[in-house]
């Protein structure tokens, strides 16, 4: 039963990897009248996309926030990346090591967490210099808020493979 429980808390891990990163190229985490944004790029209604300008004046996205947010987000696909690495390596390579389902546990948790975290930061700083809706949040924040959630279920999953005995 552990492998089964290993392999689903691995393929669930992947998703999780794959829409962190989809989340971190989409430009389209906010949306009002004059275009999107995203963690990268602005694009404008005529769907011209351009650098995002990291400004620290207080007209729009702070240099900070969103420098916190791309980094806690990054920070998330490499810890993603290595609970997948882990679980490879204890259900191909080493059986024996059971403690690998907990760091892979710990590692997807982890990043979970870290998206998250990135996720509220996004929606107080963005709600705090728009003053509109939530309904304004664009699909790059969506994405982002179902690898979170992901990925902490994939850490459950990996803790839940950890408690099971090695079979021959």
């Amino acid at each position: 039963m552990e492998g089964v429980i290993n392999f689903v808390a691995m393929g669930i891990c992947a998703l999780a990897l794959i829409l962190d990163i989809v989340a971190i190229a989409l430009p389209s985490w906010f949306s009002d009248s004059y275009g999107s944004y995203g963690l990268w790029k602005s694009c404008s209604s005529g769907n011209k996309c351009m650098d995002l300008v990291l400004d620290a004046d207080g007209s729009g996205f702070t240099k900070y926030f969103i420098m916190a947010i791309r980094g806690l987000t990054i920070v998330g696909v490499l810890l993603l990346a290595a609970a997948v690495g882990m679980t490879v390596l204890k259900l191909f390579v080493m059986k024996d090591k059971i403690v690998l389902s907990s760091w892979a546990s710990g590692s997807a948790n982890t990043a979970g967490s870290l998206i998250m975290i990135a996720v509220v930061l996004f929606v107080v700083k963005t709600l705090a210099l728009s003053q509109q809706k939530p309904e304004v949040l664009g699909d790059g924040f969506r994405v982002a808020v179902a690898a979170g959630v992901i990925s902490i279920v994939a850490g459950i999953l990996f803790k839940l493979g950890k408690d099971k005995t090695v079979e021959a």
